[in-house]
């Protein structure tokens, strides 16, 4: 590998993060289920105590392209870079949600009161990879030659812990509201301020000119060397130096067979992140002139003295120390309506937007059909609109086992069986005891 893809290598790995969680819509209707009280935390449930045992919910998002294709086999059965190359558009985004809940309590007192408390572990990765980018890397930088290029790529990611302590109280026998705040502790993560990196390649002497304007935090990657597991992963959620603070607010109300709901998640919301910080930055124009060279530059890993050196004379790259950043939490507005067709279907609507934060704002709608199909167990479906579309159905089940209960819930049941052909995928599962 030429010093020019490990220099664009490694660009591409440091730009650019930002906090997005992803529309949850199915959940919101299950009102019997303690988690749709992350939501809007106005619910308040009939059950004296519940205790939430760990449960996973994940979510994979899409524009642009789906795993197989960009990772499918060829016709050879092997898979290699340059095939991704010969795929990939100009860009090709990918956002993620993983939310762990490790333990949540609640105690209900006279059917008024509700008191909750809850531990879990967000993390929010996100890459933008530009194209050509990515067939620089592959095959080289002759197909470049006399032209100026644009890399901007962004890869982001944040891991944050959060503890929250809510109540909901019923003023009147059919309104009752609800808050929580929220106590965030931040692990690990990386901001991108500005990303810019045009390339022009020479094609008489292959000399490089960079024109760079990027600058880049990263925080607490270091504690990361070691993690193995989903349990390390826990665990550290229970730490970290940077600290936040984010507030959810809920009301509904009943009118004979309409129940509506209003609530806003993460209103407030921020982390302030200056403990174990590195900014990394280059602004301004740079001249390489010793691509042709394969022994100029020779590392084992990206975080290797050599490496950085060669950055700094090259590109104008700079490290500092424990710079100062405030991430800001998307805000997420909830408004919906449920009616009781009979004993055992009920029919919703939502209405749900997310905004703030360092991207655009997202709006979706869907609509809920629940039926209780026995004493035990409650089956939904939910058809949601996403990216313009009505194209996502989702699916929930809830079984009640004695003091047991089981969910599972997903926007997407298509992905369930074919998520490696889907552009969005996402799911929740979990156990409940409800005493």
């Amino acid at each position: 590998m030429t010093i020019l893809r490990y220099i664009l290598a490694f660009v591409l790995i440091i730009n650019a993060f930002a906090i997005k969680a992803q529309q949850e819509q199915s959940l919101h209707f299950l009102q019997n289920v303690w988690q749709s009280n992350l939501t809007n935390p106005g619910f308040v449930s009939d059950k004296k105590v519940q205790i939430m045992l760990p449960s996973l919910y994940f979510n994979v998002n899409s524009a642009d392209f789906t795993v197989n294709e960009l990772f499918k086999s060829n016709s050879e059965g092997k898979l290699t870079l340059s095939d991704v190359a010969g795929r990939v558009k100009p860009q090709n985004r990918m956002d993620a949600h993983v939310n762990i809940q490790t333990l949540g309590l609640s105690y209900t007192l006279n059917n008024k009161l509700s008191l909750s408390v809850y531990h879990a572990v967000n993390g929010n990765p996100s890459v933008d990879v530009n194209g050509d980018l990515v067939k620089l890397v592959a095959n080289g930088n002759n197909q470049f030659l006399g032209k100026t290029v644009p890399f901007n790529s962004t890869l982001n990611g944040s891991i944050y812990g959060e503890i929250g302590i809510g109540a909901a109280y019923k003023i009147l026998s059919n309104i009752s509201l609800g808050a929580r705040v929220k106590l965030l502790n931040g692990v690990a993560s990386i901001f991108t301020e500005k990303n810019k990196l045009n390339v022009t390649f020479d094609q008489n002497d292959y000399s490089l000119k960079f024109e760079n304007d990027f600058d880049v935090l990263a925080y607490s990657f270091s504690k990361y060397k070691n993690i193995n597991g989903v349990n390390d992963l826990v665990r550290q959620g229970f730490g970290g130096s940077n600290k936040g603070m984010a507030f959810d607010v809920g009301a509904t109300m009943k009118v004979g067979k309409i129940n509506l709901a209003a609530s806003i998640i993460d209103l407030g919301g921020s982390i302030k992140w200056h403990n174990d910080g590195k900014r990394y930055a280059s602004n301004g124009t740079y001249t390489y002139s010793g691509t042709h060279s394969d022994d100029f530059f020779n590392v084992d890993s990206l975080n290797s003295n050599g490496f950085r050196d060669t950055l700094k004379n090259i590109i104008g790259f700079k490290e500092s120390d424990n710079p100062s950043y405030n991430q800001k939490l998307r805000a997420k507005i909830y408004l919906s309506g449920t009616y009781q067709i009979t004993e055992k279907v009920r029919l919703g609507a939502l209405l749900y937007n997310e905004n703030g934060g360092l991207s655009v704002s997202h709006t979706g709608f869907a609509v809920n059909a629940t039926y209780q199909l026995l004493k035990q167990i409650q089956l939904g479906g939910t058809l949601g609109l996403r990216n313009g579309s009505f194209s996502n159905l989702g699916m929930h089940f809830v079984a009640q086992l004695g003091p047991v209960q089981l969910f599972g819930v997903t926007d997407n049941i298509i992905s369930a069986f074919r998520p490696y052909d889907s552009k969005n995928a996402n799911g929740r599962l979990g156990i409940n005891i409800q005493l």
